[in-house]
């Protein structure tokens, strides 16, 4: 019988400390674990079902039907509704009540910047755990890379 060290093979290091763009002092201990992923499934899903709903009540058809001022509380309501959603998730993931409209306000009242840091969380969880021959592959890659490059010579043109 063939014993295989799955340790060899695997890098499980579904736990980081993070820090955020322009927010010092400030590092979030996260567990990308199934409790993390089922919060940030629902993040993600809630995140869609606000950008669905402001595109239907944003969308010229809707907005032709009303007058301007109308429309205009329509689509103010529709940015507040994002950025109140937008900022909860923030807190909810990084389990910090507030740290969502700070970073609202750090990254210039910009709701699509908040969604951002909540889609590299996405991206970061996805990527918790590898393959430690894919990681050693791309380390290889990027050195030659890099040694090819500074002798002035690109592998990829």
């Amino acid at each position: 019988m063939t014993t295989i060290n799955l340790g060899s093979k695997l890098a499980i290091d579904n736990k980081v400390t993070i820090t955020l763009p322009k927010i010092k002092d400030k590092k979030f201990t996260l567990v990308f674990n199934d409790k993390y992923a089922k919060k940030l499934n629902r993040a993600m899903l809630e995140l869609r079902r606000i950008g669905i709903e402001y595109d239907e009540k944003t969308s010229d058809e809707a907005l032709s039907q009303l007058s301007f001022k109308e429309a205009d509380k329509v689509v103010n309501e529709a940015f507040d509704k994002a950025r109140e959603t937008t900022t909860y998730l923030a807190d909810r993931l990084l389990g910090e009540k507030g740290i969502g409209m700070l970073m609202f306000k750090t990254y210039g009242e910009d709701t699509s910047a908040v969604a951002a840091v909540l889609g590299t969380l996405n991206d970061l969880a996805e990527n918790a755990i590898k393959t430690k021959n894919k990681n050693a592959k791309e380390a290889r890659l990027n050195k030659y890379h890099k040694l090819t490059v500074n002798a002035g010579v690109d592998p990829r043109n």
